[in-house]
């Protein structure tokens, strides 16, 4: 009789992502030991990691069956740069019932605006946009596509300050010596 007490199983074809996109990475069921390593450092030690890397990063998995053999794979996970997005304002005021143009500055490689604000979707292809007769204090947000497909969002707050209060009163005569 001759045993064999080796095997194989392959974690699947390297990959590309947009970067802090989370891949679920699985090993063989049913193993009696699993350790992930990246950069020579233990990662995890459970049969499925879910990585969400910044950079290319490459996750070595060896295991264990309860034979006592081991077998060994890698899989790379590339990652794509995502685009970045700013509000050219810190801070968005507006007065109720007027018109407000809100802009941000955004990466070279970025192709598609779609802005959002109280929630609804206010698509737009451009940097700028203007919303028209404000009437509530609420979220701006946009998102950002690039040309490889990768996404940035941004957050701001609109406050609409109400018109001041004007109260007319009856006219008043001064002296000039008062």
């Amino acid at each position: 009789y001759v045993f064999v007490n080796q095997f194989s199983f392959d974690l699947g074809p390297d990959t590309t992502v947009c970067q802090y996109t989370c891949v679920e990475l699985i090993g063989p069921p049913n193993m009696v030991e699993y350790r992930w390593t990246v950069a020579d450092t233990v990662y995890a030690t459970t049969e499925t990691i879910e990585p969400c890397p910044g950079d290319t990063t490459t996750y070595i998995l060896w295991v264990k069956n309860d034979n006592g053999a081991t077998a060994e794979d890698s899989i790379s996970i590339n990652t794509k740069n995502n685009p970045t997005v700013s509000f050219v304002e810190d801070s968005l005021r507006a007065c109720f019932g007027s018109n407000v143009e809100i802009s941000v500055i955004a990466s070279e490689d970025v192709v598609d605006f779609h802005w959002y604000y109280n929630a609804f979707d206010t698509i737009t292809q451009t940097s700028s946009f203007v919303l028209r007769n404000v009437d509530i204090s609420a979220s701006v947000n946009v998102v950002v596509t690039s040309i490889n497909e990768c996404n940035a969002f941004k957050s701001s707050y609109l406050t609409v300050v109400p018109y001041p209060d004007i109260v007319a009163s009856n006219d008043t005569t001064i002296c000039p010596s008062d």
